[in-house]
């Protein structure tokens, strides 16, 4: 199930890609993409031991460590990024991050688990079963754009997907447009805008 989940957050930015100007930044695990992972902070996104793990864990494709690139200001024309289910509280600082580097007009598309979805009740419930420590989070749509809006990014448009209730996930589903507040996963598409001097 793992894996079509997986497959289904994926295919939800397919849509934005003809929308999406290059050079293009992945941030997050993609198992179509065999070149280097990048961080924006120049650290070295996974560990050997980190790699060993995903692999374990049945991964469609390798996760590799990687080489991690420092980047330039408004060097990227747009940033795609899935975030875990209880990604940890650094999303401020990753936000910020991705207006440095992206060129100016440059499109940011983030997908994650709202809060208010089935999906984001299952992940929360799943807390008490599993070790996260008390830094992770699940955010909420307007938690969501709240937070890219702060960053100086407007919100362009939404795409929706994950109908299907947790653990009773059998299909491959394509993503919807605009918002509905029945799906699982979402994507905001955001722009940079200039900030104001």
């Amino acid at each position: 199930m793992e894996r079509l989940v997986l497959k289904i957050e994926k295919g939800a930015f397919s849509p934005l890609f003809p929308l999406l100007a290059k050079p293009r930044l992945e941030l997050g695990i993609w198992p179509h993409s065999k070149r280097p992972i990048l961080s924006l902070s120049g650290r070295k996104p996974f560990s050997k031991t980190s790699s060993r793990k995903g692999n374990r864990k049945g991964m469609e494709s390798p996760v590799t460590t990687g080489r991690a690139i420092p980047l330039d200001s408004q060097s990227v024309g747009s940033i795609l990024m899935i975030l875990p289910e209880g990604f940890a509280c650094g999303l401020k600082k990753l936000l910020h991050e991705s207006y440095r580097v992206l060129d100016e007009g440059g499109k940011i598309a983030i997908g994650f688990v709202p809060r208010e979805s089935l999906w984001g009740r299952f992940y929360r419930d799943r807390r008490s079963r599993v070790f996260l420590t008390p830094k992770l989070r699940i955010y909420s749509l307007k938690e969501m754009e709240h937070r890219m809006m702060e960053a100086g990014f407007s919100i362009q448009g939404y795409l929706c997907t994950l109908f299907q209730r947790p653990g009773e996930a059998k299909e491959f589903e394509k993503p919807f447009r605009g918002y509905r507040f029945q799906a699982g996963f979402l994507v905001l598409l955001g722009e940079r805008r200039a900030r104001d001097v």
